[in-house]
C-alpha cells in the first residue's frame, strides 16, 4: 500500500520525525529499509516475477533481523507476488500468517481480499468467507466491496449457507446494479433460491441471466430453469 511504502521510503531517507535511536541501530535499520524499498518498493506489475520473489524471499530469509515495518511490507509484497504468479497456496498461507501477526496492518483489507480469492482458487470455501467477510464488515472502497461481496455470495453457497449467500448477492445487486458483472450475482441469487426450495424465484432470476447474457453462465443458467420445472413437477 501506498501509505506503507511512502513511509518506508521516508524512513530510509532519514526522516526527521524517525524516533532517535542508537547510531549502530539507526544505521542498520536504514540499511535493511533501503534493502526493502528495492526489493518491494516498485509496483509488482513492473518486475519479473521471478526476480521480485527472489528478493524478497532473499529478504525475508533474514526475518529475524528485520524491523517490523520492513517485515510487515515484504511479507504482504511476497504474498502478493504469489498470487499474481498463480501460486494460491503459498499467498494464502501468506496472507492468513500476515493478518494474525499484523492485525492492524493499513494493508489488511487488501490482504483479506486476496486471501480470500486465493482460497475460493483452492476450493477451500470455509476459510475464504473468513477472509471475505472480514473485508465486507471494514466497508472498504467499491473497488474492493464490489468484488468481496460478488466472491463471499459464491464461496457462503458452497458451504450450504444459501441464506446468506441469498442475501450477499443481493446486497452486490443493489449496490453495483451496473457492474459488468451483475450476471453473477443474479446467478448466486437463482442458485440459493433453488436450494431453499424457492423455485419460482429461483426461475425468474435465472432468465434474467439466460435473456440478458451470453456464455457459459447464461447456459449454465438455462439448463438450471429445467432443474428447477423438473423439481417443481415432482412436488406437484
Amino acid at each position: 500500500p501506498a501509505a506503507l511504502e511512502t513511509q518506508l521510503e521516508a524512513r530510509a531517507a532519514g526522516d526527521p520525525t524517525t524516533p532517535r535511536r542508537t547510531q549502530a541501530g539507526a544505521l542498520e535499520q536504514r540499511a535493511q529499509e533501503r534493502e526493502a524499498v528495492v526489493a518491494v518498493g516498485r509496483p509488482v506489475e513492473l518486475d519479473l516475477p521471478v526476480v521480485l520473489a527472489g528478493a524478497l524471499d532473499g529478504l525475508l530469509a533474514k526475518r529475524g533481523t528485520l524491523a517490523p515495518n520492513v517485515a510487515e511490507l515484504a511479507v504482504y509484497r511476497r504474498a502478493v507476488v504469489a498470487h499474481r504468479t498463480g501460486d494460491s497456496a503459498r499467498a494464502a498461507a501468506l496472507l492468513s500468517a500476515f493478518r494474525a501477526e499484523f492485525p492492524d496492518s493499513e494493508a489488511g483489507v487488501s490482504a483479506d481480499l486476496i486471501a480470500g480469492r486465493a482460497y475460493v482458487a483452492l476450493e477451500r470455501f470455509a476459510q475464504a468467507v473468513d477472509h471475505l467477510q472480514r473485508v465486507v464488515d471494514a466497508d472498504p472502497p467499491d473497488d474492493q466491496l464490489a468484488p468481496a461481496l460478488l466472491l463471499l455470495a459464491e464461496a457462503l453457497a458452497e458451504t450450504q449457507r444459501f441464506d446468506d449467500s441469498l442475501r450477499v448477492a443481493r446486497r452486490h445487486l443493489e449496490r453495483f446494479s451496473g457492474s459488468d458483472l451483475w450476471f453473477r450475482s443474479r446467478f448466486s441469487e437463482a442458485w440459493a433460491m433453488e436450494n431453499l426450495g424457492r423455485h419460482t424465484e429461483a426461475i425468474a432470476s435465472y432468465r434474467m441471466v439466460a435473456e440478458q447474457h451470453e456464455g457459459d453462465t447464461a447456459a449454465r443458467a438455462q439448463f438450471q430453469i429445467g432443474e428447477c420445472l423438473f423439481a417443481m413437477g415432482e412436488h406437484e
